[in-house]
């Protein structure tokens, strides 16, 4: 139910010319390769700062491609470790930045497992083999991306991506999670949207009404299966949509199948609605910016606002 990437963070610029570079691997490190299509982005950019991307718009691919900019001395990032990334993402077929690190210092690293079945699989080929200290470029077609879901994060279904990663560490495995501190949701009676579940697709009809203030949560239908913890792995259908818009930002539903992920691995007020239920259950939570991706507007393209989730628990585990 995350975004694309999380926005993370931005620092000063000197130029660097793309360059074409094999990166030393482990032996069952399957590399992907650099193509017509990776090596035609050009970067520049001082290591530590957001690089200047051009992207000969419109570029496609039909296949992942990447090319390494600059070749690090460290460690190799194989499939299975944590590696921790500043990175930037651009629509292939627009040239629009889409997302990406709000300064590319420590404080704003985004980290991920070098799994699939937890990213992107197209951003699982662009960093790894890659060593430490890399900068590296990729684009990815909507098989190894969105699919069909696409237009959900602002990209065609047709749309191919591009991502510089710089590779900053890796671990051999995930940290331990501190404990997650949840808010506990009022009970949601007032101004709230009708919900219409006749359909493929649920209908959530927002009051014209300003937004609560406050984390509120309706129980539309009580579940009766496996209670949802905060270390609970739950599989759920979910719509949401941004009460400051009016539109649907993401959801499953589209997608046809459900989204699996640790219960407190999304945002906290998503996270509060869940745990406390049962698989079954049928809520309606609003959430305001403080748990959601925060109060400043540009910190994230959701910043600022207040988002409605309809959210069906499929499954707990």
């Amino acid at each position: 139910m995350h975004k694309i990437i999380s926005s993370v963070a931005l620092a000063g610029m000197v130029a660097l010319s793309l360059v074409a570079c094999s990166t030393p691997s482990a032996p069952d490190c399957d590399v992907t390769p650099s193509g017509p299509a990776s090596s035609k982005i050009a970067v520049s950019g001082a290591a530590d700062a957001e690089p200047t991307v051009t992207i000969p718009s419109p570029l496609d691919t039909t296949e992942t491609q990447r090319t390494v900019v600059t070749e690090g001395d460290g460690e190799v990032v194989e499939p299975g470790m944590y590696v921790t990334t500043n990175f930037v993402l651009y629509n292939a077929a627009t040239g629009d930045r889409i997302d990406g690190s709000k300064d590319f210092s420590s404080s704003g690293e985004f980290p991920f497992v070098v799994d699939g079945s937890r990213i992107l699989s197209g951003i699982v080929k662009i960093v790894q083999c890659s060593t430490v200290g890399s900068r590296v470029v990729g684009i990815v077609p909507p098989a190894d991306a969105f699919g069909k879901d696409g237009p959900n994060f602002g990209v065609g279904a047709t749309d191919s991506l591009v991502f510089v990663f710089d590779i900053k560490k890796v671990e051999a495995s995930e940290p331990s999670a501190a404990p997650v501190e949840l808010p506990t949701p009022a009970e949601w009676t007032q101004n709230v949207p009708t919900v219409d579940l006749g359909g493929d697709v649920p209908v959530v009809t927002l009051p014209a009404t300003d937004p609560p203030a406050e984390l509120e949560l309706l129980v539309i239908k009580a579940g009766d299966g496996d209670l949802v913890t905060d270390t609970s792995t739950v599989t759920v259908d979910y719509q949401g949509t941004s009460w400051d818009t009016g539109e649907i930002f993401d959801q499953s539903y589209t997608r046809g199948e459900p989204s699996t992920f640790p219960a407190t691995g999304v945002i906290k007020g998503f996270a509060a609605a869940m745990v406390g239920q049962k698989a079954g259950a049928t809520v309606l939570v609003t959430i305001p910016p403080q748990y959601a991706y925060g109060t400043d507007p540009n910190a994230h393209d959701l910043g600022g606002q207040t988002l409605v989730f309809l959210i069906q628990i499929r499954k707990v585990s």
